[in-house]
């Protein structure tokens, strides 16, 4: 339920929790939830977007990986490009395809490619 809430509030661009609350998140035991509360914190403090995702690419929990790395591409967050292109050989499949999704968002959209 969290989780669906956190994403339904990220697509409705309304960021009502406390910063405290959603931190918690960032590391529970269920990986999904624990990456929704990364996007939400990525979308709810914008100036901080890059080093809130930076560090999702670098978390252990893949669903984190994964999401920061479809974030970065969509939103074109340059700076984690590389970081991005890296994760294209990351052991998890899900991880690397989306890597690959987040490099062609750089590369479709915004014609630069990973």
């Amino acid at each position: 339920f969290k989780t669906i809430a956190l994403n339904r509030l990220v697509g409705i661009s309304y960021f009502p929790l406390k910063r405290g609350e959603v931190e918690s998140l960032l590391e529970h035991e269920d990986k999904w939830l624990a990456a929704a509360a990364m996007v939400y914190l990525s979308h709810a403090f914008e100036c901080e977007a890059v080093e809130i995702l930076r560090a999702g690419l670098e978390n252990r929990n893949p669903a984190m990986r994964a999401h920061a790395c479809t974030e970065a591409g969509f939103r074109n967050i340059r700076p984690l490009k590389e970081k991005v292109a890296l994760l294209l050989k990351d052991d998890d499949t899900y991880v690397a395809n989306a890597a690959q999704i987040g490099c062609e968002m750089f590369d479709i959209i915004f014609g630069d490619k990973c």
